[in-house]
């Protein structure tokens, strides 16, 4: 780096961390008179805004300042107006998205996230397995990251997440879904138990529940996770990142693979992701990242990737995917991907599980969710035994 462009660096690091110092003396003086009932809340809120504003924060920052705040002052509220620019901006992007939305081969794309988790698997590239399995079955981004521990001491196990094959239920058999056991987002209300199919072909079954197994085992969960370039393109075993909270409570999230390199960014390159998006100039927002795999998968359920009984509507499918209730304002901000050259798997059916007749899996009652059944299979074997 040149000198001139040093010299700026450093004079604008200079700049900011005045700023950040002025900033905390504003706020430190307003908690004051907050204590001593000179200003209330709204007041600290309305001033502390302000302030942002002047120091040119943008809309996404200053929630960010606020919600620190809040840590320690929660009865101090965002500011609305901050909000609804939030709410305003959001629905622009969603909206842009909707009349541009990424087109994808989902027959190429899956194709491709097979031959990486299996090379995944045979490294022992544990962040690779995760991404790949994202792009199989929806869930949130560290659903299945063992090593992930929430505020409240929860983290994926195989008494979190289990592969359902071959269980029996009611006089069906379920094939290829995922029981969900620990759902993401449990804020004011408990979320239910729920099952989702996965979305590759019936022969690839064994292979994500090897994926599955592998990211539970105590060996892998325990293995280091490395953020170096050359590790990654050497094929060297790898474990997952840390993130959420330590046992003892402490915010922890170091993420190994995907800060220190972007190996992230590296890996998607490798495995060819990008080469499966039809119209990348009209869809520059679109990578295949960790979030997006679960836009995708919903949006592939949703639009006929397995073949879904007569109760179930495809907008059910979606929202069961996503883990979301009716009516959900988040389904608009998922559907915004057009899934072309899809696959097709002979004797699928999606079926929903009867809210009345429990499937019950480790002593725990599940009442939502679809699962892919069996008894499609053997009914089109019969069709065929009758025609001959």
């Amino acid at each position: 780096m040149s000198k001139r462009k040093t010299g700026q660096f450093d004079a604008e690091r200079a700049i900011k961390r005045a700023r950040g110092v002025e900033l905390q003396r504003f706020l430190t003086v307003c908690l004051e008179k907050l204590k001593k009932k000179k200003l209330t809340n709204q007041n600290v809120t309305d001033m502390y805004y302000k302030k942002l504003l002047e120091f040119n924060f943008g809309i996404h920052s200053i929630a960010k300042k606020f919600t620190e705040l809040k840590v320690s002052n929660p009865e101090i509220q965002h500011p609305v107006e901050n909000d609804e620019k939030i709410r305003c901006a959001k629905h622009v992007n969603e909206d842009a998205r909707h009349n541009n939305p990424a087109v994808v081969d989902v027959s190429l794309l899956l194709e491709k996230v097979i031959l990486g988790l299996k090379y995944a698997l045979e490294k022992e590239m544990y962040p690779q397995v995760q991404f790949c399995l994202s792009f199989l079955v929806c869930t949130r981004p560290n659903d299945f990251n063992c090593k992930k521990i929430r505020k409240n001491g929860d983290k994926s196990s195989k008494e979190t997440h289990l592969f359902l094959h071959d269980v029996n239920y009611i006089d069906d058999t379920i094939l290829g879904t995922l029981a969900n056991l620990l759902p993401s987002k449990q804020h004011s209300k408990i979320q239910p138990f729920r099952l989702i199919p996965f979305i590759c072909a019936p022969k690839h079954y064994e292979l994500v529940l090897e994926g599955f197994n592998f990211l539970q085992e105590k060996e892998n969960i325990d293995r280091p996770c490395y953020g170096g370039k050359a590790n990654f393109l050497k094929g060297l075993p790898c474990g997952p990142e840390t993130v959420g909270f330590s046992e003892q409570g402490k915010k922890q999230d170091k993420n190994e693979w995907s800060r220190k390199s972007n190996l992230n960014q590296l890996m998607i390159e490798t495995l060819g992701l990008a080469e499966s998006l039809r119209n990348p100039e009209k869809c520059p927002w679109f990578t295949f990242n960790k979030t997006n795999a679960r836009h995708f998968t919903a949006c592939a359920i949703a639009q006929g990737i397995l073949e879904l009984d007569d109760d179930i509507m495809p907008s059910a499918a979606f929202r069961n995917s996503l883990g979301h209730e009716l009516r959900s304002s988040a389904d608009h901000s998922y559907d915004n991907i057009k899934c072309v050259n899809m696959p097709k798997y002979e004797n699928i059916l999606v079926k929903k599980i009867d809210p009345k007749i429990p499937l019950v899996v480790l002593g725990k009652q599940v009442t939502h969710g679809h699962y892919i059944s069996c008894t499609h299979i053997e009914h089109k074997d019969d069709k065929k035994n009758n025609s001959k």
